[in-house]
């Protein structure tokens, strides 16, 4: 099963070998998705909601979900960059500027949104063409059910720097017109996408979108 991939071949050996006992950090991303299950579900009990309801996870509250992402960057020993509507985006490795390999995110579902999500931006990715490509951050690999995606790394620094609110308002909105003259084969309707500023990123030292599951 690919889940079972290891996290070392995504890139994570220089991570792993800094922590001491390695046995206490996940190893494979089936480790990191069962953690995500376990964190989720402490929270659910914690605020009266039912794991097993799909219903009651649907409606999870993301401001709920944020405060306790401290208790689950301890229990993956991964960096946690953040949490949205549906998946919770994990660090595997930043870009390395001696080799110039590319660094790495995994992106984990909490509730259906997520998977869903992930299903889309993998789609997407593998349907894109012509210019639209250049404006979105390349999907490594995903599972075809959701279950998890791996993406290129974006820099979010761009927003603490001048000129941030003209430089993202004319690539978002150029964005926004190839998506929709696009021919729909890709999923993507700029309608549906949140092109809010925190889900761009700097990749390949061009601003582009770091989040464009539906």
């Amino acid at each position: 099963m690919i889940a079972t991939i290891s996290l070392a071949s995504l890139g994570f050996a220089a991570w792993s070998s800094a922590r001491s006992p390695l046995s206490r950090y996940p190893q494979t991303i089936q480790d990191v998705i069962h953690a995500v299950g376990r964190w989720r579900g402490e929270i659910m009990k914690r605020h009266g909601y039912d794991p097993r309801s799909k219903l009651d996870r649907d409606s999870l509250d993301p401001y709920i979900m944020r405060p306790e992402l401290p208790k689950l960057a301890v229990a993956t020993g991964l960096e946690v960059l953040g949490c949205g509507v549906g998946r919770v985006v994990f660090l595997i490795c930043k870009n390395d500027e001696l080799t110039g390999d590319q660094g790495l995110v995994l992106k984990i579902p909490y509730n259906s949104f997520g998977w869903e999500a992930n299903v889309t931006e993998g789609r997407a990715w593998k349907r894109v063409t012509g210019l639209l490509r250049k404006f979105l951050v390349p999907v490594v690999d995903y599972s075809s059910d959701g279950a998890w995606l791996t993406m290129e790394y974006a820099d979010d620094d761009w927003r603490h720097r001048l000129g941030k609110s003209r430089d993202y308002q004319a690539v978002r909105d150029a964005a926004r017109v190839l998506m929709d003259r696009s021919d729909n084969t890709t999923g993507l309707i700029s309608a549906y996408v949140d092109m809010q500023s925190h889900n761009w990123g700097t990749h390949d030292g061009t601003l582009k979108l770091l989040d464009y599951g539906m």
